[in-house]
């Protein structure tokens, strides 16, 4: 995987700075690569320390932390990978299913008890 492919994924795309979603092949003309930790600041080109940026994200946010430009766009973290908002969507999805089941085990449990409440007035009246 390229290293532009390889940071893209780390944010499925988005900026880290203000959340705007980008299409891989826009790299250069509305995103570039961003140092989380700006190079005047002791930061290094790793893969680890770029990040996607919108154009206008990066001039903006020039040496200062990332997270203080993050708090300015109204962002809290980091977006995340396509992978993580995957496992997310099955973690709900996974939740919900144990909701549902246990919500259909209390209205059987409850239909036999009904059940039984008529069955033991149907014998008073016998």
């Amino acid at each position: 995987m390229s290293e532009i492919k390889l940071i893209y994924s780390k944010t499925d795309g988005c900026c880290h700075l203000c959340g705007k979603k980008h299409r891989l092949s826009d790299y250069a003309i509305t995103w570039q690569r961003e140092h989380h930790i700006p190079r005047a600041n002791g930061g290094g080109d790793h893969v680890r320390n770029l990040f996607v940026a919108c154009i206008k994200c990066n001039l903006i946010k020039g040496t200062l932390p990332s997270k203080v430009v993050r708090k300015w766009m109204g962002l809290n973290q980091v977006p995340l990978s396509r992978k993580a908002k995957l496992r997310i969507r099955q973690e709900q999805e996974s939740n919900n299913t144990g909701i549902f089941l246990l919500i259909l085990f209390l209205l059987m449990l409850f239909g036999m008890y009904q059940q039984k409440l008529q069955e033991q007035q149907q014998n008073k009246l016998t």
